[in-house]
């Protein structure tokens, strides 16, 4: 077998098939790509192997919708319910502090949080686009980065017209790397024009990309739109023609079950993000309904702003627990499904499947090895159990991506070491000061 590495976990987690667990098996990558699963008794002799002892080694995780430099805004603005937490707190703050110096640096931190936490793609949406895709990239990463369309003028584009110009320049600007590509992404059917919802879907289909937009993120936002358009924010975009197979509808937490067969009937993807959506009291996306009626329905952790982290872990137990706890159904969302949500599932959002989301010969090596010796994990019992319910962001012990190491821990004292340079890098302090100051100021 000519292989460049041969990989020997304890388990092996690759998704497809649904709920398999393999032990006792290798995982052989040559040029980028998974070459062959197979029973170690079939491995010969082959110098570059690397026993991962204790180790579940799966899928990279898949974040769908992030706003990566809020990492530079973590946490901010407790206890606000979303309109207010948007208009009074984020809204001022960035338009204070919004600089490409600014992106990038967020973007930087935010993409170092994902990598060492399993995530090895991710969807950004921000403002500088090519700012934010620099700092994620140079984590390695692989990148959608979302071209972002918002009716209101900022200091990047003054207002629909221009950022729909921007887009195509930032997607001929990535034609040359392999590990990013480039969706439109307009903001909201509340703060996007009908026209520049239209023109932007046009250019996702003129380009061959997807086309991201936050929907039906509370019930406010339903009755408004039911004022304004007649209708809800889903019927709207299937009205306007914004609502197909290239459609990802982050949110989506109030929806009838007309909205259901809407979404469903449309082929679009939904993308939950149940941290975010928590802590801003909105509620919680009926994923379990959603899946029921055959919506590809993905995870993402939203921006740290909101979210307060960029673990996909963290998503991933919060989606089984909501489901599980409001229903009053412990069978509601199994870890299978919950599992398919952060990898699979969100490459087919990302229509990224053919390449990654599952370890299948001929894939790409996007992959994770998953530290299951530590204190929070043992003993294992169930696998899969563990790695929804169990695992946090850092027992992640390597991170492939396209083959290549990303994250490559030897000791403990690694993600500290780490931490220390980005700290220099990104000027991560200054940044904090600025915003506290902002805060103290009252007024933003």
């Amino acid at each position: 077998m000519k292989a460049d590495k041969i990989l020997i976990p304890r388990w092996i987690i690759p998704v497809v098939p649904r709920g398999a667990v393999l032990e006792g098996h290798f995982l052989a990558i040559r040029d980028g790509r998974i070459l062959a699963i197979a029973p170690i008794s079939e491995l010969a002799d082959f110098e570059e192997i690397e026993q991962l002892e204790n180790c579940a080694l799966m899928p990279g995780l898949i974040n769908c919708h992030t706003h990566a430099s809020m990492n530079l805004l973590r946490c901010v603005g407790p206890d606000l319910t979303t309109p207010q937490w948007l208009t009074e707190c984020i809204w001022p703050i960035e338009g204070k502090l919004m600089s490409p110096e600014f992106v990038y640096q967020g973007a930087l931190l935010g993409g170092a949080e994902m990598i060492h936490g399993g995530t090895t793609m991710c969807h950004d949406m921000y403002f500088y686009g090519a700012e934010a895709a620099r700092g994620l990239r140079e984590n390695g990463l692989r990148v959608v980065e979302g071209a972002f369309v918002i009716g209101f003028p900022s200091k990047e584009y003054s207002g629909e017209a221009q950022c729909l110009q921007g887009a195509e320049k930032l997607f001929a600007s990535a034609a040359d790397d392999d590990l990013l590509s480039i969706n439109l992404a307009p903001h909201a059917p509340y703060s996007v024009s009908k026209e520049a919802l239209q023109a932007s879907m046009q250019l996702a289909q003129t380009l061959d990309t997807t086309w991201q937009i936050h929907l039906s993120e509370t019930d406010e936002e339903r009755e408004n739109a039911i004022k304004a358009f007649g209708c809800s924010p889903v019927e709207y975009l299937s009205r306007i023609g914004c609502l197909n197979e290239s459609t990802a509808a982050v949110h989506c937490v109030s929806l009838s079950d007309r909205d259901i067969e809407i979404l469903s009937k449309s082929g679009a993807s939904v993308i939950h993000c149940p941290v975010s959506n928590m802590r801003l009291g909105c509620g919680a996306s009926p994923v379990a309904k959603l899946l029921e009626a055959g919506v590809n329905t993905a995870l993402g952790t939203d921006g740290a702003a909101s979210a307060c982290t960029l673990s996909m872990f963290e998503q991933m137990r919060t989606a089984g627990m909501i489901a599980k706890g409001f229903s009053k159904d412990p069978c509601a969302l199994n870890v299978n499904q919950i599992i398919e949500m952060a990898t699979i599932n969100g490459a087919k959002a990302l229509k990224s499947d053919e390449r990654v989301g599952s370890l299948e010969i001929g894939k790409d090596a996007d992959l994770i090895a998953i530290d299951l010796s530590r204190f929070v994990t043992v003993p294992v019992l169930d696998v899969l159990s563990c790695l929804v319910y169990a695992v946090e962001a850092q027992c992640v012990y390597q991170v492939w991506v396209k083959g290549g190491y990303v994250v490559k821990k030897q000791h403990k004292s690694a993600q500290k070491s780490d931490l220390g340079e980005l700290l220099t890098k990104s000027d991560l302090m200054s940044w904090q000061n600025r915003v506290c100051e902002i805060l103290q100021d009252g007024s933003r």
